[in-house]
């Protein structure tokens, strides 16, 4: 237990602020995106997948690519999806993208779009992808928690 308020407070104390802004902009709850940093990073910008996935919330080449250019948004390189402004701002739309779908598909589970980040709109429903979304709430109780310097649901002064 220690070492997950460890990282909670870790990832609050880097991460809390752009994700409640790009969280903001895309209608996810600030609380959701630290999770998912939580769960693919641990917290760590520079991290690589071994799928090939980049930064805090493990995009994907192609999916990093699609979202540059559904965002009008410019990559020098794969190598910006490290940069964690770019990494909160791309991985925050693609979860937003994946609730409207899910909204869209009318799922019964409000939280499957977190399955969809996982895997893919498609495949939200296997096990895999369902034991990530369980993965992800756990990890989102914590924050909701506020183990950090302030409350979650502040915006550092």
């Amino acid at each position: 237990m220690r070492e997950i308020n460890k990282m909670v407070k870790k990832i609050l104390n880097k991460y809390s602020d752009i994700s409640f802004l790009e969280g903001k902009k895309f209608g996810i709850p600030r609380e959701i995106i630290l999770a998912i940093i939580a769960q693919e990073s641990g917290g760590e910008p520079n991290i690589r997948g071994s799928s090939g996935e980049y930064g805090l919330m493990q995009l994907m080449p192609d999916t990093g690519k699609e979202i540059a250019k559904e965002l009008h948004f410019s990559l020098n390189s794969l190598e910006d999806l490290f940069d964690p402004m770019i990494n909160i701002k791309f991985g925050t739309y693609y979860l937003s993208k994946m609730k409207k779908m899910c909204a869209d598909a009318k799922d019964k589970d409000p939280f499957n779009y977190l399955a969809a980040y996982n895997g893919g709109f498609g495949r939200r429903e296997k096990s895999i992808c369902q034991e990530y979304k369980l993965k992800v709430l756990a990890w989102y109780k914590e924050f909701l928690k506020g183990e950090g310097p302030e409350k979650i649901g502040e915006v550092k002064k």
